[in-house]
């Protein structure tokens, strides 16, 4: 049976790119509400995040995004709204995005049903292993956006 899948995507060791990851970990701790529902460290993503929405009817994905909003802030997107300003060089197989994955996933006829891209806009993306002090202090605002979207995706 597939399951509702939360996917937290990001490496913690840049700052806020590991916000997914951070918030996964989090909520995690919490009783869910049914048991079809799963999170997922989607780590750096890349090739294995499309079998893991494979698996899933639902998929939300949470990730920090450049989307031009301030640090902190977020929103929802499905996958037809995302555009990827990225520019890959092709020459290695580290170089990879959300976007492409969607696509591998929608080719392989393996997209969820429903997709919801939770994208948090960064303040800093350095080596560092702490999210900015004020992505840490939205995660209270983050888990409620996440509960919402499951919540709906329960009914």
């Amino acid at each position: 049976m597939k399951k509702i899948g939360v996917i937290g995507v990001g490496n913690p060791q840049m700052g806020d790119d590991g916000i997914g990851p951070v918030l996964i970990h989090r909520l995690n701790a919490f009783p869910l509400f049914s048991d079809t529902v799963c999170f997922i460290d989607g780590g750096t993503g890349g090739m294995t995040l499309v079998h893991e929405l494979a698996k899933l009817y639902t998929a939300i994905i949470v990730d920090a995004g450049d989307f031009g909003g301030k640090p902190g802030e977020f929103r929802i997107f499905s996958p037809e709204e995302l555009v990827s300003v990225k520019q890959f060089s092709g020459f290695s197989v580290h170089e990879w995005d959300l976007i492409k994955t969607i696509e591998i996933s929608k080719v392989m006829e393996e997209l969820p049903e429903h997709l919801h891209i939770m994208a948090i806009q960064p303040e800093t993306i350095a080596w560092q292993s702490k999210l900015s002090k004020i992505l840490e202090s939205q995660i209270p605002v983050y888990e409620k956006a996440v509960w919402k979207l499951l919540k709906s995706a329960t009914e």
